[in-house]
């Protein structure tokens, strides 16, 4: 964990986004199971797993044909859209990497 999630303002905002995950209903989106923080201060997210593999492994692999790499792309397309629906908010630093982390399934 970053430290600056151990801070009193970021844990709010952080608890803030917990209840936004919650809410999220979507067949191209992982389930929240649980997030808070415990007793010692420390944040944490709970959400479903779902198999999957990176997408352009996948495409590699199985050969796909633009056609269904279009299909795969107005998936993940319609799970931002929902996300950035009006009223729900966000933050993501995937390990301050600055890379998204994105899981398709059908």
């Amino acid at each position: 964990m970053t430290r600056h999630l151990q801070s009193t303002p970021a844990q709010s905002h952080f608890l803030l986004e917990i209840r936004a995950l919650a809410q999220l209903e979507h067949k191209n989106i992982a389930r929240l199971l649980d997030g808070g923080v415990t007793p010692g201060g420390l944040t944490y997210v709970a959400m479903e797993y779902i198999e999957g593999r990176r997408l352009d492994s996948f495409c590699d692999e199985l050969a796909v044909s633009i056609e269904h790499v279009l299909q795969l792309i107005l998936q993940l397309c319609s799970a931002v859209d929902y996300v950035h629906s009006p009223g729900m908010t966000y933050w993501d630093d995937v390990g301050g990497a600055g890379k998204l982390s994105l899981l398709i399934s059908s």
